[in-house]
């Protein structure tokens, strides 16, 4: 799943990977200097990708009785209004 492994636990692994790709193009065509075009490919898309992986992993912890549980249905609402949102 690209840069940001998580688990399986809201299916986005490889939404996010697509969404990265589209990205990291788009900011190379943008930008000739690679590591400003990578730096600013970081910057759109961390906060996206360490919600996804935080709440996968709260999920997990939750059910290993590591964690309070979570709550699917709210978690998944909550993820899906984050990815709606334009990357």
């Amino acid at each position: 799943d690209a840069v940001h492994a998580t688990t399986p636990h809201l299916g986005q692994g490889a939404g996010m990977a697509i969404e990265d790709a589209l990205v990291l193009a788009e900011e190379l065509e943008r930008d000739a200097d690679v590591v400003r075009a990578c730096v600013s490919y970081r910057d759109r898309r961390y906060a996206r990708c360490e919600y996804i992986v935080s709440a996968s992993l709260a999920i997990c912890f939750g059910q290993l009785g590591k964690a309070p549980p979570v709550d699917m249905q709210q978690a998944t609402a909550a993820m899906f209004d984050v990815v709606a949102k334009p990357i």
